[in-house]
């Protein structure tokens, strides 16, 4: 597994000292100079994942206002496949065409190179305390409900990710 910086993108080489960032690794030298607010970091990363045209769009720029780097995506196939990126973030509609949300969720959760990615469902479907702890046994982080207003959407996103 390649080990890069998420502050400065530079490969971290074994024993050389990294740091926690966002889910992710840093140089223990970047990750003080962020902390100190003499590094900026790189814009919070999030992936959208839903099938209805309509949502993810009012939903990607719901994240844009935010200021936000999203990623879009309309089915579990190609979110799975997005995920190489390693987003902050991924906001999983878990009703798609080709594999139910809670499948994706899993998956994500047991790979360990993906296992520290936040996945947040969000659904207007599968809203009961059934369905939203099944959510939590497969591994999100979260879970909201259908619509969302933008306020709601981009605390829960920024408490996730560790920016509010």
């Amino acid at each position: 597994m390649k080990n890069e910086c998420a502050l400065c993108g530079v490969f971290i080489e074994p024993g050389s000292g990294a740091a926690a960032f966002r889910g992710r690794i840093a140089h223990v030298e970047c990750w003080l100079e962020w902390r100190e607010g003499r590094r900026s970091a790189p814009r919070p990363s999030v992936l959208v994942v839903d099938d209805d045209e309509p949502t993810r769009y009012a939903t990607v720029r719901m994240l844009k206002a935010a200021d936000f780097d999203v990623t879009e995506a309309g089915d579990a196939q190609t979110a799975l496949e997005a995920i190489a990126r390693r987003p902050d973030l991924i906001l999983l509609d878990l009703q798609l065409p080709d594999m139910d949300g809670f499948e994706v969720c899993r998956r994500i959760k047991s790979d360990p190179a993906t296992a520290s990615v936040r996945v947040l469902p969000f659904t207007a479907v599968f809203t009961d305390d059934v369905d939203r702890k099944r959510a939590f046994d497969v591994g999100a982080d979260g879970y909201l409900i259908k619509p969302l207003a933008a306020p709601q959407l981009v605390a829960t996103v920024n408490a996730l990710i560790g920016l509010g």
